[in-house]
């Protein structure tokens, strides 16, 4: 698993319409809502590291950055080697990959994300916890969760400075994830 950082706000309110995100749906697999002042990295292949597995089917971040953090979000995507798996099971068996991926490590939370609404909500697990990506880079706050749609799990990592200690805002981001 690999995990990117690179921070800014974008506000939350709890009227869906009021609440500073806007539809990216220019996938044909997935659509998500992301803050609205946010850059879409084009050009992933020289400005991200490749993927041990998988491919980036999105990478955004804010344009500002709080003490050298730019907030971000990295959707990967990869061919499920095992299609019975559940989105709580992937996301555990990437969370546990993510931890080898990185160094000091400290679990903040564990909470239950739902990906959509009523019966048909794909219920999975975000991760919350601090993290260095290299011993120079500096500790950051990630969310980290997964889902499934058809045969590919998707993986989706936001990073953030680690001093935010709210994160309802950036889960409610990440829940508003949605196979098409």
């Amino acid at each position: 698993m690999v995990l990117f950082f690179v921070s800014s706000c974008f506000w939350w309110e709890t009227k869906p319409q009021a609440d500073g995100l806007k539809i990216y749906d220019k996938n044909e697999a997935f659509s998500t809502r992301i803050p609205k002042k946010w850059e879409i990295i084009q050009d992933t292949k020289n400005m991200l590291p490749t993927p041990k597995t998988g491919k980036i089917e999105l990478a955004v971040s804010s344009k500002v950055a709080t003490d050298w953090v730019a907030n971000s979000l990295v959707i990967l995507s990869e061919e499920l080697q095992n299609p019975s798996i559940s989105s709580v099971g992937y996301a555990h068996s990437t969370f546990a990959k993510t931890k080898q991926d990185v160094s000091s490590i400290k679990n903040i939370q564990q909470k239950t994300i739902s990906f959509g609404d009523g019966e048909d909500a794909d219920i999975s697990k975000v991760y919350i916890f601090d993290a260095k990506y290299a011993s120079q880079t500096p500790r950051i706050r990630y969310l980290q969760t997964a889902t499934i749609c058809g045969k590919r799990g998707y993986l989706m990592t936001l990073s953030i400075p680690k001093n935010v200690k709210n994160t309802l805002k950036y889960e409610y981001m990440l829940s508003q994830f949605r196979c098409k």
